[in-house]
């Protein structure tokens, strides 16, 4: 299999690389880019870009870097139903947080 064919194929199945979790943990920091919070071990990946139209959901979600963040779920916190509670709002935001480090999609939206 091709260096491309291989690259495609990771981005299209269920499960994220775990080299490509390492980024993601190491890039957030263990914090929910949502709201700053401490996420330990309940942290979950989210995809900034997960299909559909900007209000929709459903289609193929990337695993890439720059459409991944560290999001509070479940037990850590509920910013992943606040972000699927308005894809509209949420989704410019949370692609900002990750060309602005340091800075979470609560206070850009305060901005």
């Amino acid at each position: 299999m091709s260096r491309a064919e291989d690259s495609k194929a990771g981005k299209e199945t269920l499960a994220i690389p775990q080299a490509l979790r390492a980024e993601c943990d190491e890039r957030d920091q263990g914090h929910c880019r949502v709201c700053g919070k401490w996420l330990g071990p309940e942290r979950a990946l989210h995809h900034i870009s997960y299909g559909g139209s900007r209000q929709g959901m459903g289609g193929r979600r990337e695993h890439t870097l720059s459409n991944l963040i560290s999001i509070c779920w479940m037990w850590g916190g509920n910013c992943h139903d606040l972000v699927h509670s308005d894809k509209g709002l949420w989704l410019p935001l949370l692609e900002k947080t990750i060309t602005d480090q340091g800075v979470t999609a609560m206070q850009l939206r305060r901005w």
